[in-house]
């Protein structure tokens, strides 16, 4: 399997992620970080399991 496009983290979350540690987010603001977090890592184990059990020729966008 060909994988054309690498996943990249999403730009809301990396700027959530660098506010964090500077200031205090608000509630709905940590709830994002949470939220992004949780789909992001989602996404990557999702492309792990796809590496891993889809065989053959193809291609992965």
């Amino acid at each position: 399997m060909q994988v054309v496009k690498q996943r990249k983290e999403p730009v809301r979350l990396t700027l959530l992620q660098l506010l964090e540690k500077r200031a205090d987010l608000s509630y709905e603001e940590r709830q994002s970080l949470i939220n992004l977090k949780k789909g992001f890592d989602g996404e990557k184990q999702f492309d792990l399991l796809a590496k891993k059990y889809m065989t053959g020729q193809g291609i992965m966008l």
